[in-house]
């Protein structure tokens, strides 16, 4: 199936008739995701495309209908780095032009740093840290999460060894309070018997450890 064809499917399949038309709509789209010769693409199959053409394309079909809210999934897995970084600039250019909210799903947080305003972190399908962007960053307060920056290479300074996360669980073997506290090197005997609510740990900051004033921030 064309590009063209596959996009006015979603129209077909949601009973739209954007104004001007389908065609002129479709053009637009491409154009909007940053794809050269928009009607050429429009006539192509996929595989005459490459992989960060074809990504565009996906988001071009996920704007379509104008969504109030669009999930992104892992976007640029299996693109090259170059690939990323172009990926990466077109969502933060379309988030202010199609006025949608992005929920950005992704275990990249160098991705996540450079397009989210405020991030979730997930451990074990548990939310136990969220903050605005840059403020997790410098006040990290989970020791999850302090493990997670501590993982990210920098060129300007070697790994922080003493606060990298260490083993991996299986399911059954998860803590039955805290999720993480069979791994984590500040838990106590409260910590695997308590299950951790998110709580206010600072300005617009929530974090669910009963520890977190005990163990500082990263930095």
């Amino acid at each position: 199936m064309k590009i063209g064809k596959q996009i006015a499917e979603i129209f077909r399949f949601h009973n739209i008739a954007p104004e001007g038309g389908v065609g002129a709509r479709i053009l637009e789209l491409l154009r909007l995701v940053g794809l050269p010769e928009p009607e050429q693409t429009a006539g192509k199959f996929p595989y005459q495309l490459s992989g960060g053409q074809q990504q565009r394309v996906v988001i071009a079909m996920a704007i379509a209908c104008d969504p109030s809210l669009i999930v992104l999934d892992e976007p640029t897995t299996g693109l090259d780095v170059t690939t990323q970084a172009r990926i990466l600039r077109l969502l933060v250019d379309l988030r202010e032009r199609v006025r949608s909210t992005f929920l950005y799903i992704s275990h990249d947080l160098g991705a996540l740093s450079s397009v989210c305003d405020r991030i979730g972190i997930v451990y074990a399908g548990e939310l136990i840290e969220i903050a605005p962007a840059d403020r997790l960053f410098s006040h990290a307060r989970h020791p999850y999460t302090r493990g997670l920056i501590a993982s990210v290479p920098q060129i300007d300074r070697p790994p922080d060894r003493a606060m990298a996360l260490k083993g991996i669980l299986r399911r059954d073997e998860l803590g039955q309070g805290c999720r993480f506290a069979p791994r984590c090197p500040n838990a106590e005997t409260a910590c695997t018997v308590s299950v951790q609510q998110l709580g206010d740990a600072g300005s617009d900051h929530q974090v669910a450890c009963r520890r977190w004033q005990d163990i500082g921030v990263f930095a």
